[in-house]
């Protein structure tokens, strides 16, 4: 019985440590992200992917500009679908949470209106955007294409 209790103790003293510590890192982790996912962004780990819009899901999708109210609507196939590849295409290098402090207004922002009635609306600037509480980053402008769109055809 002695010799039981004491192999128990070896084997806890040498993995104690890797026990504890791998559901303490994993469970963050796997609710984070669980949490990304929705019917037009996802979450590969490692991939910088957020988007999976499929177009034929996309009825609508809406540019804003948040200083002066400038929208600009599309609703026509082509231009759905260049949008829509052009968010797929989209890869992160760095995220950021969405720390609750107290801000006023944003740039611009993108809505995604489905057939069946859904709406998926992001803010962004040229280099971010915020999707479900996070900041997802390039190190390059990458969204300046929509807010050249915006920025010439809004009304």
């Amino acid at each position: 019985m002695a010799t039981g209790k004491l192999e128990k103790r070896k084997f806890m003293d040498k993995y104690s440590t890797p026990v504890i510590l791998i559901p303490l890192i994993l469970i963050p982790f796997l609710i984070f992200a669980f949490t990304r996912f929705s019917d037009v962004t996802t979450y590969i780990p490692f991939s910088g992917e957020v988007f999976n819009i499929d177009v034929k899901t996309v009825e609508e999708i809406r540019i804003k500009e948040g200083t002066t109210g400038d929208r600009i609507i599309y609703h026509d196939d082509a231009t759905i679908t260049e949008i829509a590849d052009y968010l797929n295409a989209y890869r992160y290098d760095y995220w950021v949470p969405d720390l609750p402090i107290a801000r006023s207004g944003w740039s611009y922002a993108i809505v995604l209106c489905t057939k069946d009635g859904e709406y998926y609306d992001y803010t962004f600037t040229t280099s971010t955007i915020l999707i479900r509480g996070v900041w997802y980053s390039t190190n390059t402008p990458y969204f300046e294409w929509l807010v050249e769109l915006v920025e010439e055809y809004g009304q």
